[in-house]
């Protein structure tokens, strides 16, 4: 058992998120706030626990920098214990 609140990052975790997740050629990001507002509708997707609901997920994992795009939803609530993928496939924000 964790002695950490839930949804509070250990070390592990704060050193995944570290080199992961920030700099710019980070391999997860959020997309900035214009494509946020631009391409809200694409990163909108149903959940996949509660077809009645919606995620707005603009965070992304790069699998190829130029061509693939995860979408999953980020930060994940401190009670769920996984992470939603929402969506792979080509890049949502292309103009």
């Amino acid at each position: 058992m964790s002695d950490r609140p839930a949804g509070i990052e250990g070390n592990v975790a704060q050193s995944i998120v570290k080199e992961h997740f920030h700099g710019d050629r980070a391999a997860f990001s959020g997309e900035s706030k214009s494509n946020q507002q631009d391409f809200e509708s694409e990163m909108t997707f149903t959940d996949p626990s509660d077809v009645k609901r919606t995620l707005f997920a603009h965070w992304h994992g790069k699998i190829s920098h130029k061509f693939y795009r995860l979408h999953f939803e980020w930060p994940v609530p401190a009670k769920q214990t996984v992470l939603k993928v929402l969506y792979i496939g080509p890049k949502l924000t292309k103009s």
